[in-house]
């Protein structure tokens, strides 16, 4: 999965950059595009941990509890101090959530990035058209 990491950015996924560029007027967004990348990555490691333990040609059973643990030292890092072994479903769960918020956030910030757009264009326009309707008059 590191690899994926890194294989991302050297291979110029544009799951990475295109928010760099999409994003570039509004930090806020940004950081939630990195933020939902970095978290969907992570929550990867749990289907790579479900495929290895559910192929019976692996001889070791990788514990999801030892993988827990580690996942929480990397989760704590992001001040999720309250998380325990046995909320690893919750774990999950609020993952899931929370990818699924910032995917919406982000929905809503283009959206009105969009609108942004409209209204300036419809700005501009009835602005050159009064220009035109004063030249009229004047001349």
């Amino acid at each position: 999965m590191r690899k994926k990491l890194v294989d991302d950015f050297i291979n110029e996924e544009p799951n990475i950059y295109l928010p760099c560029f999409k994003y570039a007027e509004d930090p806020q967004l940004m950081i939630l595009a990195i933020e939902k990348y970095f978290i969907t990555w992570l929550d990867s490691y749990w289907i790579l941990l479900d495929e290895y333990n559910l192929n019976p040609e692996n001889e070791v059973d990788i514990s999801s509890s030892v993988y827990l643990e580690i996942f929480v030292i990397v989760l704590e890092s992001w001040n999720l101090s309250q998380t325990s072994k046995k909320s690893s479903p919750l774990l999950l769960e609020i993952l899931k959530i929370k990818i699924d918020s910032l995917s919406e956030m982000l929905k809503i910030g283009d959206k009105s990035k969009k609108s942004y757009n409209k209204l300036q264009l419809q700005y501009e326009k009835d602005k050159i058209l009064f220009e035109k309707e004063i030249q009229k008059l004047r001349g």
